[in-house]
């Protein structure tokens, strides 16, 4: 993660897509959905990450013939041979590719469907054609209330709602269609207890480029002259709680690394000053005091301290997610570190007692 910026703060010692495709074959889904128009039916294949430490724990994990499995591609790929070519073979290629949505959507279940250890592929073949029939006209009444068909097709249109629902916040971004569904409901559950926060990007004019090759191999990245926040692929893909960290840490470059900043962006303001005195401190020893999550294969706890460490532009921005993400995490970082019992130097303890301060009175302005 990295920023791009013409030019940067004055500040001492601070350096240190592939588009959504439509479902081939058509005509046979209108046959198979009952000769009625199949509209806007569109594949969004995913692949979700196993649980990082601080995300919400799954209830239970997707079993496929005895084997834990927590994305399509982990489905051994003679089942998945054997799905798609006995769908292509029955039915028409499109219901292979349709095939991919449901597997999907039963792993996004977070422990309200269960597949038995046996047999979950030809389950899958058998009961597709009602289940893409109740899905295209979005129809549940043919399908019994106690049957698990009906939870996976209940899913799907969940995952179709909450996409709708981040359009309907009419923000600027593009290729959200390829972001796993789970992550926009992530990110949706933010934006509905923040409102003001959707007041605030669209008035900063921010935008947000999901599933962007400029971003590639970076994780995400924040273009501070097109006001752009770039989501790579993969961190489209990653499990929810890291999508959202490293959503919000590029946010953090967008909003309150520039409002500690004079108009001019190259100067830091009264409370920006305090803010870089206090990371100077906490830099030391390559952050060794400072307040790390686990962000996937972006980085560990202890690398992402060190990565605050070298970079005051950085640190606002990790400090920002933090206090919008995980702010109880934060302050009992803090509680513990000015425990009587710790030793840890005084002058630590004031750095982040002053960092807290500003973080508390900037993150209201932002997200209201």
């Amino acid at each position: 993660m990295r920023t791009q910026r013409s030019s940067s703060p004055e500040v001492a010692a601070s350096q240190g897509s592939a588009p959504v495709r439509q479902l081939p074959g058509l005509i046979g889904l209108q046959q198979a959905a009952g000769n009625r128009a199949v509209s806007g039916l569109l594949v969004r294949t995913r692949q979700a990450d196993a649980g990082r430490p601080g995300d919400v724990p799954v209830q239970r994990v997707l079993s496929w013939c005895g084997k834990p499995v927590a994305a399509y591609e982990d489905v051994p790929e003679e089942d998945r041979n054997q799905i798609t070519t006995a769908l292509e073979r029955d039915c028409g290629k499109a219901f292979g590719e349709f095939a991919r949505m449901v597997i999907g959507a039963m792993i996004d279940d977070p422990g309200r469907y269960n597949v038995p250890d046996k047999g979950a592929a030809g389950i899958i073949v058998k009961n597709i054609k009602e289940m893409l029939h109740a899905y295209s006209m979005q129809d549940l009444s043919k399908i019994s209330s106690n049957n698990n068909l009906l939870r996976i097709v209940e899913r799907l249109l969940e995952n179709e709602k909450h996409r709708g629902d981040l359009e309907s916040k009419n923000l600027k971004t593009s290729r959200a269609g390829l972001v796993s569904a789970r992550n926009i409901r992530k990110f949706n559950e933010l934006l509905n207890k923040n409102p003001k926060f959707v007041d605030y990007l669209k008035k900063a004019g921010i935008k947000i480029s999901f599933s962007s090759s400029d971003a590639r191999n970076l994780g995400s990245l924040y273009v501070h002259d097109s006001k752009t926040v770039h989501l790579s692929p993969e961190a489209d893909e990653a499990s929810p709680g890291v999508f959202l960290r490293l959503l919000l840490h590029e946010m953090g470059h967008a909003s309150f690394e520039r409002m500690l900043m004079n108009t001019d962006l190259r100067i830091l303001n009264e409370d920006g000053r305090v803010f870089h005195d206090a990371w100077t401190v906490l830099r030391r020893n390559d952050g060794r005091y400072m307040f790390g999550l686990d962000l996937g294969y972006v980085g560990t706890p202890d690398a992402r301290k060190v990565y605050q460490a070298q970079r005051f532009e950085e640190f606002c921005a990790e400090s920002f997610m933090y206090r919008v993400t995980e702010s109880d995490l934060l302050k009992r970082h803090v509680n513990e570190l000015n425990e009587p019992s710790k030793d840890v130097p005084q002058d630590i303890r004031d750095a982040w007692s002053k960092a807290i301060v500003i973080l508390d009175k900037y993150a209201p302005l932002i997200l209201g």
